[in-house]
């Protein structure tokens, strides 16, 4: 369990470029330090640990980096929220998917 309310807490969050045609930048800060990540067109992330309690900001990687999109603080609540670029571009929210809470497991027939 993670204590959003504590200052440390992070979350574990996936970033989905995959279906834009331009890298990005996504600015983000891990235990109080601000952290740069380049994101590669058509491609999606493995997990970083982020605070859920500061602004993630995602840019166009090149210049002049134009805002994509970002995450307000306290949108993201739980590990494997994935953080989305596929938006159109203008300093609007990113588009944050959740996991669907997995189904009670079926019992394997035997």
């Amino acid at each position: 369990l993670v204590d959003l309310d504590s200052p440390a807490s992070q979350v574990s969050i996936r970033f989905l470029n995959e279906d834009s045609p331009k890298a990005v930048l996504v600015k983000y800060t891990e235990n109080g330090v601000l952290k740069q990540l380049h994101i590669n067109a058509h491609s999606d992330t493995a997990s970083y640990a982020v605070d859920p309690t500061t602004e993630i900001t995602i840019l166009g990687d090149y210049s002049p980096y134009y805002r994509v999109c970002t995450v307000a603080p306290g949108t993201l609540k739980e590990d494997d929220d994935a953080v989305s670029t596929a938006v159109q571009w203008g300093n609007v929210p990113c588009k944050v998917s959740r996991p669907s809470p997995s189904p009670a497991p079926a019992p394997s027939p035997s």
